[in-house]
């Protein structure tokens, strides 16, 4: 984007308004009419002339003279119409704008004059001032900005011909449209028309059938025969792209290329001429600063050289702004290294030298225009011009697949196909840990003596390794060989910054060869991936927080030039008793100082992850924007879930005001709250000071009803009691009697304190509450609202929404379009109405993906805790059972693996206290009891678990419930053995102790998010299931809510240890969701389990929704063959 002051025909821009001379001719019959134009008029205009036209020679006069800026009409006139006086005005003066001001029209009559090229249609209401003003500013914008573009497309033509640069447009056909007199003069053509007559076949080539919408930018050189015959060699630059009538065309330029002479060494060529220009350049990388100077520029690239090296990838974007006296002109490039005549250069990221060059993207006609004058300025030494630059990160993190390509090749790599890993020949590899690209030394201890290498990739569970030049390749006959690693990030090149916990160690690993690729060219070196064998918890806790501090995506996903560039850069903060806020601030790449700032107070049970998208389209729209997490929450902020309360969320709230005020003290703050949030910021802002505007997402404004609504009355409950310990409230597990003391103490606890709260709010605020929600009642929002000083409140209703945001998918876009929508009109009120900016849907899944793999990475799972994490779940569902949703989903979970009559060898994998066994025992004793028939073998039930307790656990419930079966069953039952059953210790990250093909049925019930690597158990599940067997694998949804299976099971009347079963069922729910934090859990989409079971090898796969609509339910198949 450009910004320089500029001047409209005298017409100086200042802020927001335009002030100087403007001539305007008036046409209305109603005097009053046209005196309320002149008065709004002149409160923008310093010097207005206006000539009021009320009869046809006046108006004949007017055209004729031709000295006005603007004409407004009515649309009906006693002399003549609207239309035809916008007619008469664009045929004799085509730049003129004209905006039709009426009390008399419709729908179809401003659509036919925007058609004829109306400027503006306002209607004469009594609130039509503000948008009058607002229409004559725009549609003089617009007019200006045409008249600009002719002007500098004349000097663009102008300046090329100077440059001896050729400028051309081919139509689809191949057929010659425009060319410059450059163009005519290369060929030796005298004219266009002889020019249509040559074969030019060579510079139009062919439009491709299927045109995206991106453009297609070619660039290559070519030799051309003259119209004298003879020869010229010339360099072509083209773009092939759509006009606005959809018509697609090739634009390119043309340059001759000098020929060196014979004997005379051939200097370094460059497709532009340079010019000669120390230029003050300054360069930022992340953070800090580096200074220096760009000895030559020129239309196609500049030179950099710095006063010290900076990390820098070669390819690298960058973001430059040539500063001027009157404005800064921003251009994107790319580095790209300065290289010797000869030597081999490599393609990782490395600490360069001070010097680089940049080569620009190509330039749009404008940009090229202001450019070619900027040079020109300099060349005459009448122009001073100093350089800033932005670095842009690369992207390292590589993201899953999307399931729109599922036929994608699989990639390992950047290696040829050589063996790979089971199951991808079938279908490309997709893992659900992000892997970064860097490059640390590595040495490879193996029985064939010691390898060096360098890691391509790297996650917590593997890496990538290329073998250095002149390293024998370790054999593609030796997948599953141990090996042993020390990779040396102190070695790494650029290095490695520091851990938080203090500096990066060396790292031994044990591991062991997946696949490989053979070097099948002298010039490749061997490729081999790695699976590590962690053997060391605090190894692997330090590779995990490594990886998770080399995850960064601060580009675009998406390339398309209508789409707003996006950065996100994370930060930090302290609260006033010292804990650590982490945050995400959230901007376009082009944006203005002083623009408004929204921070993102994400609700209770939230992180600031949950809202990249509302972010996203806030900074697509012009708002910075700074997202949190709370302290003592989930998220990445210090602190344990067990000390939560309001009031340490109110501190967290201030602090980042403060922040926020340090950091941009210009800008006007929004605030953003959601759900309990809202209640703490409505109490914040009215003891603080005030921001410019609050917005609540489905705010719960009465704490005691949510509680209520949630489970129970907790507040009453704990002034009863004397204590409640740890207790789920909102779907978290916190000290209760401490969080709900708290609430009560700080007046947070019902509608009544909310109320006293608003009535001392000064800040303007709107609601969004969804009309379902059985959490934050709309009618208390409106309460809430009524309470509010006049006109300080706005209320919006979501339809068919319930509570929070990510659980309407359906509507989370339109809402948060909605709240963009309100914040634009707030702030950018004269913003031409063209709709709201799109930021990329893919830039934001991407973001949110990386986030996500940066919060488990950075908490990877460490097996002491996994280990205490998993038990403390298995003692909280021992008794799940006794929940009959969670019986029901069971018998769901039985008939989908199909029926089990001759022997079916059943695993369950994960098996903990032994619930399903229980189900199959309960199951094959009903069948027998109304199925008698002959003895066949009974079903063998194999249960694996890494803890030995829950075996334990599992055997002894397995054999009291055989043992009542028989009790009290007939003798019909007590003559066939129910179930064999086998319980094995194993640990699912590991291969599995089991042969192939041995298993007819699968069934992994609510254990894949514990996973550390899904996609590997997944293919072990695979390789040790029969051919045609099936598969049956459970997990919670990302956004699942147990509280309603609780509630259900609490109104249902059923047995008191039914009702207690889903109380332990709920705490052990809010653990998992907390869990997610620490890495030791993660839930996943649709997509998400679709995409494994697809990369696992298996097929037929359906997926249901189960558990009152909580779970997924997958169901799938090993191929015959």
């Amino acid at each position: 984007m450009v910004y320089f002051a500029l001047t409209l025909n005298g017409y100086a821009l200042i802020g927001d308004s335009i002030s100087s001379t403007l001539r305007v001719l008036i046409l209305d019959d109603y005097p009053d009419d046209r005196a309320l134009v002149m008065r709004e008029l002149g409160l923008e205009y310093l010097d207005l002339y206006v000539r009021q036209i009320t009869e046809d020679r006046a108006f004949a006069d007017a055209l004729e003279g031709g000295n006005f800026d603007l004409v407004i009409t009515d649309s009906r006139l006693r002399w003549t119409d609207g239309l035809s006086v916008l007619r008469a005005v664009k045929a004799r003066h085509p730049d003129v704008p004209v905006i039709m001001f009426t009390g008399a029209g419709s729908e179809e009559l401003a659509a036919e004059a925007m058609q004829a090229g109306l400027d503006g249609y306002i209607r004469k209401t009594t609130q039509s001032a503000a948008p009058l003003r607002t229409a004559v500013r725009s549609a003089l914008e617009r007019a200006e900005a045409r008249r600009r573009a002719v002007r500098l497309e004349t000097r663009l033509h102008t300046l090329l011909n100077r440059l001896g640069v050729g400028v051309f447009q081919f139509s689809r056909d191949g057929r010659l449209l425009e060319a410059n007199e450059t163009f005519l003069s290369l060929l030796g053509l005298s004219s266009i028309q002889e020019a249509q007559r040559m074969d030019l076949t060579a510079l139009s080539g062919g439009v491709p059938e299927r045109l995206e919408e991106r453009v297609s930018f070619q660039r290559h050189e070519l030799r051309m025969r003259r119209a004298d015959g003879t020869t010229i060699r010339v360099s072509v630059i083209k773009t092939v792209w759509r006009t606005p009538t959809g018509d697609p065309v090739i634009d390119g330029v043309l340059e001759e290329v000098a020929q060196p002479s014979p004997g005379i060494p051939q200097s370094e060529r460059r497709r532009w001429p340079r010019v000669e220009a120390h230029l003050e350049t300054s360069v930022r990388p992340k953070e800090e600063m580096s200074s220096g100077i760009a000895p030559n520029i020129s239309l196609g690239g500049v030179y950099v050289v710095l006063n010290r090296p900076v990390p820098i990838a070669e390819n690298q974007p960058i973001q430059l702004g040539l500063v001027t006296e009157v404005g800064v002109l921003e251009i994107r490039g790319r580095i790209h290294r300065i290289r010797a005549a000869s030597g081999r250069v490599t393609d990782l990221p490395e600490r360069l030298g001070p010097g680089f060059a940049v080569e620009f993207e190509p330039l749009d006609e404008t940009k090229a225009a202001l450019l070619a004058s900027l040079l020109d300025g300099l060349r005459e030494r009448t122009t001073s011009v100093k350089i800033t630059a932005l670095l842009i990160p690369q992207l390292t993190s590589r993201l899953l697949v999307e399931a729109s390509s599922p036929s994608a090749p699989a990639q390992t790599g950047e290696g040829p196909g050589g063996s790979k890993e089971p199951g991808s020949a079938v279908l490309p590899e997709r893992r659900l840990l992000a892997r970064v690209d860097v490059a640390i030394p590595v040495q490879v201890e193996s029985l064939g003596g010691l390898h060096q290498a360098r890691t391509t990739d790297l996650s917590v569970t593997g890496a990538s390794l290329r073998l250095l030049a002149g390293q024998t390749a370790l054999g593609t006959d030796q997948h599953g060989r141990r090996l042993v690693l020390r990779l040396l990030p102190k070695q790494a090149v650029p290095p490695i910054p520091a851990l938080a916990s203090g500096e990066v160690p060396d790292l031994t690993l044990p591991g062991e060869i997946v696949w490989d690729a053979p070097d099948g060219m002298e010039s490749r070196t061997p490729h081999i991936g790695i699976r590590f064998l962690h053997d060391n918890a605090s190894v692997q806790c330090t590779l995990a927080e490594l990886v998770g501090m080399l995850l960064t995506f601060c580009g675009q996903a998406d390339d398309r030039p209508d789409m707003v560039q996006i950065l996100s850069r994370r930060l930090e903060c302290l609260t006033g008793d010292g804990r650590r806020i982490t945050a995400c601030h959230d901007s376009a790449l082009e944006s203005y100082p002083g623009t408004p700032l929204v921070i993102i107070a994400p609700g209770y049970g939230e992180t600031k992850t949950d809202y990249v998208t509302l972010a996203y389209y806030l900074a697509a729209n012009g708002f910075h924007v700074l997202r949190y997490d709370h302290t003592n929450h989930v998220g990445e902020s210090d602190g344990e879930m067990a000390e939560a309360t309001l009031s340490s969320m109110n501190q967290d709230l201030g602090a980042v005001l403060e922040y926020a005020n340090r950091m941009r003290p210009t800008s006007p703050v929004v605030v953003i709250a959601a759900n309990v949030m809202g209640r703490i910021a409505l109490k914040r802002l009215a003891q603080d000071r005030p921001v410019a505007l609050l917005v609540v997402l489905s705010g719960i404004m009465d704490l005691q009803a949510a509680l209520r609504a949630h489970q129970e009355d907790s507040i009453v409950t704990f002034l009863r009691s004397a204590g409640l310990g740890t207790t789920n409230l909102l779907g978290l597990n916190v000290d209760g009697e401490r969080f709900l003391s708290d609430a009560i103490k700080e007046s947070y606890a019902d509608l009544l304190t909310t109320i006293e709260d608003a009535k001392r709010l000064r800040t303007p605020v709107l609601f969004f509450a969804a009309v379902r929600d059985p959490w934050a009642q709309p009618d208390t929002v409106k309460k809430v609202l009524a309470s509010l000083q006049a006109h300080a409140g706005q209320l919006y209703l979501i339809p068919e929404a319930l509570h929070r945001l990510q659980d309407n998918p359906r509507q989370t876009l339109v809402l948060v379009r909605q709240v963009a929508s309100c914040c634009v009109e707030r702030f950018f009120p004269d913003r031409p109405r063209k709709g709201l900016a799109d930021p990329s849907p893919r830039t934001i899944a991407a973001q949110i993906r990386l986030e996500r793999d940066r919060a488990r990475a950075r908490h990877a799972k460490r097996r002491p805790a996994l280990q205490e994490f998993w038990q403390a779940h298995l003692n909280r569902t021992q008794h799940l059972a006794n929940i009959s949703a969670y019986w029901h989903f069971l018998e769901q979970i039985a008939r989908l693996a199909g029926p089990l009559e001759r022997g079916e060898r059943v695993l369950d994998p994960g098996c903990g206290n032994g619930a399903l066994g229980l189900f199959l025992l309960t199951q094959q004793a009903f069948r027998l009891r109304g199925e008698p028939g002959p003895k066949l073998p009974p079903p063998h039930y194999i249960g694996l678990d890494f803890l030995p307790s829950a075996l334990t656990s599992a055997r002894i419930n397995l054999a009291q419930a055989a043992t009542e079966i028989r009790e009290k069953s007939p003798e019909i039952v007590m003559a066939h053995q129910l179930l064999a059953t086998s319980l094995l210790t194993a640990d699912l990250d590991s291969p599995l102790p089991i042969r192939d093909n041995r298993f007819d049925r699968i069934v992994c019930n609510f254990v894949l998010g514990y996973l550390q690597d899904p996609l590997f158990t997944l293919r072990e599940f695979v390789r040790v299931l029969s051919p045609g067997g099936k598969m049956v694998i459970t997990s919670l949804k990302p956004q699942a809510d147990l509280s309603q299976i609780y509630r259900l099971t609490a109104q249902q009347a059923e047995p008191p240890e039914a009702i207690e079963a889903a109380r332990q069922m709920l705490i052990s729910f809010g653990t998992i969701k907390q869990a997610e934090r620490d890495g030791m859990f993660h839930t996943l989409t649709r997509q998400e389990l679709a995409l494994l079971l697809l990369a696992s090898g298996a097929v037929q796969i359906n997926i249901h929704s189960a558990f009152d609509d909580q779970a997924y339910l997958a169901v799938a198949e090993k191929p015959l063959q």
